[in-house]
């Protein structure tokens, strides 16, 4: 009886583990990443790999990023991308934000663009740690999906969209005060710019 009633049990739980579990979503660092700051926004694009290694599909219905440093701002998911930086002359496709799933047992890469307003004042040529957070479908509350540390000490080119590597990366002085320019000049409104 003893045996046939662990046999039963195993047998159970086997069954939940291999058909009917839900797995934590994970997320990983990005190596990459595109960025453009304007005077009223600024724009972040990562190309973002989610694992669900669980048996049920998970539901993702928001996201949004907190930069550690911006006292409590957020940066809102603005879109979809097909690539992270498209080739010149080709079609940058994007769709609006979307409810989607990660199937059980698999992993899913999508081009997540996030858009801020208000980040200029702390724009600097440095490592922001950033985090990343999640609503899922299943859960009442957002939760912490991912730290990271992103590496604006890379943009070279703050006005335009271009991708950058998102290792970190050590400057001049003189490096420092031209990027710190750049990032002034393309969140300064080109009314002020005219004006001096």
């Amino acid at each position: 009886m003893g045996i046939s009633v662990l046999a039963l049990l195993f047998t159970a739980s086997s069954f939940w583990w291999l058909n009917a579990r839900r797995g934590r979503l994970k997320c990983f660092p990005p190596h990459s990443f595109a960025a453009k700051v304007s005077p009223d926004s600024i724009l972040l694009r990562f190309p973002f790999v989610f694992y669900n290694p669980g048996a049920q599909p998970l539901v993702i219905e928001n996201l949004s990023m907190k930069f550690d440093a911006a006292q409590g701002r957020e940066m809102k998911w603005h879109g979809v991308r097909t690539t992270l930086m498209a080739a010149r002359g080709a079609e940058d496709k994007m769709d609006l934000p979307a409810v989607f799933f990660v199937p059980g047992r698999s992993a899913q890469q999508l081009f997540l663009e996030f858009k801020g307003e208000g980040f200029e004042s702390i724009l600097a040529p440095k490592e922001f740690n950033v985090r990343l957070r999640v609503k899922l479908g299943h859960r009442k509350k957002w939760s912490l999906l991912r730290k990271f540390p992103l590496h604006l000490e890379r943009v070279r080119h703050p006005g335009s969209y271009a991708a950058y590597s998102n290792s970190p990366l050590v400057l001049t002085e003189a490096e420092v005060v031209e990027i710190e320019a750049a990032l002034n000049q393309a969140a300064t409104p080109s009314k002020k710019r005219n004006e001096k």
